[in-house]
């Protein structure tokens, strides 16, 4: 196992990660997995016991169409589905149809209407209210009708007498509204056949009083003095504008005979035919003239269109082109000549009197049309005092032919309805279609999966908040693998409850007074798992979350555990407040710490006349001196700077017994000065929030922590989730019943020590001797065998290898170290005793080197 200091980041990034929640909360419920199980067993039996004693509800199921019938039978479909259809199905729930069917129901057999065979028949309405449901599907015409019943073929029957009695109240209410209706119709037609004939009364009288004579005009009938001033309107514009043009042709006329030009242009607009014969003749043509002139023209053409194409074959003075070029000429003169004359023609005619006569057409025509308009002005002005004069009259006479028209609507409209009302009156205005017939299966009520799986998953939530809430009260660490992932740091080990071994002194000490021990072996493996940590770990602080984790014996086995394997250990007890460590060895009294922190004397001088030795080779122990008043001061001094460096120079460990972390800061100010700390953690007295508080406090100095150290484990405790079987060192096998595993052999150290020692050396008398002692061995013990004694170095190496196999670093270290033990043997001469202490001999001589 790697082991290196976690800094904060780590702390907070196993703080807050989900999977760690999720994970706490899985391995929660799998330690507490009993109440879960248990808590599932009880809601299964449950479930079996309502769904035996529980009354079986049968659910009978019925689909029925309702249609619009009548005119709008075509489009009763979307009209019943968004508008009528909600109202048709929440008839089905009215008293009336509930009572129609619960008197139908009460003629039936008992076992019909065994829902309601202990109420009164007054209350069946109301029961049936309760379990007959009724839906509808949107944008369709289908109505689900669905009633729980204790029998199944009472659903049936149920939903049977509920349809019957449906659709009777329709019928019944159908035919209840078509008489109702027809009365009403009936009334208002005839009270609009009073007010017909009264109208008509009215508009004869009106029709006398305005002696009114109509005259048909497209769709209306317009009264003849209107008319007649229409027509005279019309007639007087069309003067006007005669009148008018005459006016502006005669201003032209005048006005070109004062320039003295030609007044022949105005002819056409005073006389169209003489101007126009004007117009021929000043331009030389008559209709004779214009159709010899256009023959002459023609015959040009023709001979111009012969002598072009006779050119390209023939020369100028052939004959032919001579004579077509003549003749072409000839034509020519003959039309220049014809117009010439018969303008000459045109121009004999006076131009003065030419003058006079336009002038005279022209007043003429003026002349009439102003007398026109003055006899037309006057009668359209008579006509129109006549048509004011009877306006109102005539209105009055529109307004009550438009009554009358309205009226001989409204009366053909309700007869109309009448006869519609009439032909209807067997016939409900809804058609009403059972699609699917009243069924009723298997129950609804209590349904097997649907309980089964409520028990499940109920008994289940139900247990693992059982589980949780009891792990909410049980605030304790139960597995090396929760303080893990609880604490973002690694567990070093777990030391098991140590029997007392002495009050005070190396002797009270396990490793030291007993160390073939099973409990030993924890202390061996920690200290292998911080030599393999990858890091420098040569100072080392123990600290624990409050007083009496046992903190000071984890680190003073520690101690002794680095001694025997040979490296200079320096022990401090660092804790000022209430020291543990110098009471262990009985330093109270004498120089320490403190008294080195407080001397102005140099620190090697200081300190090594502090260090007291205590029996156990390689380890010295500095007490913490005499109580000082301020111990955060020292501690956080620059002394105590200089005195770490003295002690890593001049020892191979440091270990130092700091305070409670929750105590005070005076962990915190020893632990910045070391490599790291170790947390003692007590699982059956400490809390996880105080552990957890402990380590952060650490970390947000940013001082490392190295991991957890597991105190006082019971090996037959369950409660902590495994602790007692997670077992010390590589899995050897030994425990409190086998009594022979703690037997020594050779008087200086037992079997159990050789076991522990990491290496390899051939079977001999001593492992025969180790097989009956010690019956009961594993297959690491079965397989090799292992020298009495290494060095550290040797020990960190081999720690390391596979177990199953041998490092081949190793061996060749085991063999000179076993050669050169023999040789030393052999060398002293001394044959007395056997092969056995032969052995023995040359295993204390290893241990030596």
């Amino acid at each position: 196992m790697t082991v290196s200091p976690h800094d904060p980041a780590d702390l907070r990034s196993h703080g807050v990660d989900p999977g760690q929640l999720v994970g706490r909360l899985m391995r929660t419920v799998w330690l507490r997995r009993r109440f879960v199980i248990g808590a599932v067993v009880v809601a299964c039996v449950l479930g079996v016991v309502k769904y035996q004693t529980s009354e079986h509800i049968y659910e009978a199921n019925a689909s029925v169409l309702i249609t619009q019938a009548g005119d709008y039978a075509e489009t009763s479909t979307m009209l019943s589905g968004n508008t009528m259809l909600p109202t048709y199905a929440r008839l089905f729930r009215s008293a009336k149809v509930l009572k129609g069917a619960a008197v139908a129901l009460r003629q039936l057999s008992p076992e019909l209407y065994v829902d309601f065979r202990h109420l009164p028949v007054g209350d069946w309405p109301d029961l049936l209210r309760k379990k007959l449901q009724v839906r509808t599907d949107r944008l369709t015409n289908f109505v689900e009708l669905s009633y729980h019943s204790l029998s199944p073929e009472a659903g049936e029957a149920v939903l049977n007498a509920v349809l019957t009695s449906y659709m009777d109240v329709t019928e019944k209410h159908h035919q209840d509204a078509s008489v109702e209706q027809l009365k009403r119709l009936l009334s208002d037609r005839k009270e609009v056949e009073q007010q017909l004939k009264s109208q008509q009364t009215e508009l004869i009288q009106l029709k006398s009083a305005v002696r009114y004579v109509g005259v048909q005009q497209g769709n209306q009938v317009v009264h003849a003095s209107v008319v007649r001033m229409n027509r005279l309107h019309d007639d007087l514009m069309e003067v006007r504008r005669s009148r008018i043009d005459n006016e502006a042709t005669l201003n032209a006329v005048q006005d070109t005979i004062r320039r003295g030009g030609d007044v022949a242009q105005h002819l056409l607009a005073i006389e169209p035919n003489l101007g126009r014969q004007l117009l021929t003749d000043s331009l030389g043509l008559n209709a004779q003239d214009t159709e010899s002139l256009a023959t002459m023209q023609r015959m040009l053409v023709a001979d111009r269109g012969e002598l072009e194409s006779l050119s390209g074959k023939l020369g100028p003075r052939n004959q032919l082109i001579i004579n077509l070029t003549n003749k072409i000429a000839a034509t020519e003169q003959f039309i220049a000549n014809f117009r010439a004359s018969r303008q000459s023609e045109t121009s004999r005619l006076p131009k003065a009197e030419l003058n006079g006569m336009v002038l005279a057409m022209v007043q003429e025509r003026l002349s009439k049309d102003l007398a026109q308009e003055t006899r037309l002005q006057s009668e359209y002005t008579t006509a129109e005092q006549l048509a004011v004069e009877m306006n109102g009259s005539l209105t009055k006479l529109n307004f009550a032919e438009q009554e009358l028209g309205r009226l001989n609507e409204l009366h053909s409209t309700l007869s109309n309805q009448i006869a519609r009302v009439d032909l209807q009156q067997e016939h409900s205005d809804i058609r009403v279609a059972v699609v699917n017939d009243p069924d009723a299966k298997g129950p609804v009520e209590p349904q097997a999966k649907v309980l089964a799986v409520l028990c499940l998953f109920g008994g289940s939530f139900a247990g693992v908040v059982v589980a949780f809430f009891v792990d909410i009260l049980d605030d304790h660490f139960r597995s090396p693998d929760e303080i893990k992932q609880q604490l973002g740091v690694p567990v070093l080990a777990m030391v098991r409850r140590l029997a007392p071994q002495g009050d005070t002194g190396a002797e009270s000490l396990h490793v030291f007074s007993n160390p073939e021990a099973v409990e030993c072996e924890a202390f061996r493996t920690l200290r292998t798992t911080l030599a393999f940590s990858g890091e420098d770990l040569s100072q080392i602080g123990v600290t624990s979350t409050s007083p009496g984790d046992g903190k000071t014996t984890v680190l003073a086995n520690l101690a002794v555990s680095y001694a025997q394997a040979g490296r200079r250990t320096l022990l401090i007890d660092a804790d000022l407040r209430r020291p543990g460590l110098s009471n262990l060895f009985e330093l109270r009294r004498e120089t320490g710490l403190s008294d080195v922190l407080r001397s102005s004397d140099d620190v090697e001088q200081a300190a090594s006349a502090a260090l007291r030795d205590v029996g156990v080779d390689n380890l010295v122990v500095m007490g913490c001196g005499y109580k000082p008043p301020n111990p955060v001061e020292l501690l956080s001094s620059q002394r105590m700077v200089d005195f770490m460096a003295w002690a890593q120079k001049n020892f191979d460990q440091v270990l130092i017994d700091c305070p409670p972390v929750l105590a005070g800061s005076d962990a915190v100010l020893v632990g910045r000065l070391t490599d790291g700390l170790i947390v003692v953690v007590h699982p059956s007295k400490n809390h996880r929030r105080a552990v957890t508080r402990t380590v952060e406090n650490v970390l947000s100095m940013n001082v490392p922590v190295i991991g957890v150290v597991a105190n006082r484990v019971d090996a037959s405790e369950q409660s902590y989730g495994g602790y007692g079987g997670y077992g010390y060192g590589y899995g050897y096998g030994y425990g409190a019943d086998d009594p022979h595993a703690l037997e020594d052999i050779d008087g200086d150290y037992g079997a159990y020590e050789e076991e522990q020692e990491l290496g390899y050396a051939a079977h001999d008398e001593v492992a025969a001797e180790q097989e009956q002692a010690s019956p009961r061995r594993s297959y690491y013990e079965e397989t090799y065998r292992r020298p009495l004694a290494m060095s550290y170095e040797e020990e960190v190496l081999d720690a390391g290898a596979d177990l199953r196999e041998p490092p081949a670093a190793v061996l060749p270290i085991r063999a000179e170290r076993t050669a050169r033990a023999e040789r030393e043997v052999d060398g002293d001469g001394d044959d007395g005793g056997g092969d056995g202490d032969r052995q023995r001999r040359v295993t204390r001589i290893r241990r030596a080197g």
